[in-house]
């Protein structure tokens, strides 16, 4: 996994709160991957919107260098059309950066969660097809998380949380996160890239991100020393906290 770049940190912006993702996986795979991240059923298929093909068909529109990789109704075109149906809670996509981050998802309305993927980094030059579908699942997985993110936020307003408890509680979410993500890389994306001759390991997949998260949290910590999740936590305990 590639080292953090702070004006690239993955986030999720929570009634005004920024959580930002860890950038960087850690381990071994865990033995039996996250089914969140796995393939759809027949099921999952019934629970597609119009509202949801709508979200998708925008960000298509935006982002047709995507289709370089999949096609319209194939297995990942399902895949994120059942995300982006997200339960009933359809997924917007928007074109407003709003914040540095080069791809983020707004949560402040459970109800209608909204994404933003960028196609360039902020200094002009382009993300690459890879690299930005690695970015989208990972960001329609982290919604799936709304419900947990949001009540970490209301434990923490309540003063049910310390500052640390709060930093772990958001990072131990966006674990779970990078589990899925690996998840979806094995069971999902590797099998479609070799059918259709892809590139297999471009794009940020947290690949081998293990089960152990105090091992996780400690190699962000003491080894990498990347500011995860410290930077991004820490600062908005102190916004979030009553006084």
């Amino acid at each position: 996994m590639r080292p953090p770049v702070a004006s690239l940190f993955p986030a999720v912006l929570l009634a005004g709160l920024v959580l930002a993702a860890s950038p960087s996986g850690f381990g071994q795979p865990p033995e039996t991957p996250d089914p969140r991240g796995g393939p759809v059923t027949a099921a999952d298929l019934a629970t597609i919107t119009p509202a949801g093909l709508a979200g998708l068909n925008a960000l298509m529109a935006d982002h047709p260098e995507l289709l370089t990789l999949i096609r319209r109704d194939d297995e990942i075109w399902q895949w994120l059309a059942v995300h982006f149906s997200n339960h009933g809670r359809p997924v917007e996509w928007t074109r407003n950066r709003g914040v540095r981050f080069r791809h983020y998802t707004a949560l402040s309305s459970f109800a209608r969660p909204v994404l933003y993927l960028a196609s360039r980094t902020p200094q002009g030059n382009p993300v690459a097809p890879p690299l930005q579908l690695s970015e989208l699942v990972y960001e329609l997985l982290n919604i799936s998380h709304a419900g947990e993110f949001q009540a970490v936020v209301a434990r923490a307003r309540a003063g049910r949380l310390t500052e640390e408890q709060f930093v772990e509680a958001m990072a131990r979410v966006e674990f779970r996160t990078c589990q899925e993500t690996d998840a979806f890389h094995t069971l999902v994306w590797l099998p479609y890239a070799r059918k259709n001759h892809l590139p297999l390991y471009r794009g940020n997949w947290h690949i081998g991100i293990g089960d152990d998260f105090n091992r996780w949290l400690d190699y962000h910590r003491r080894i990498a020393k990347d500011g995860y999740p410290d930077d991004a936590y820490r600062p908005e305990y102190e916004r979030l906290a009553p006084r």
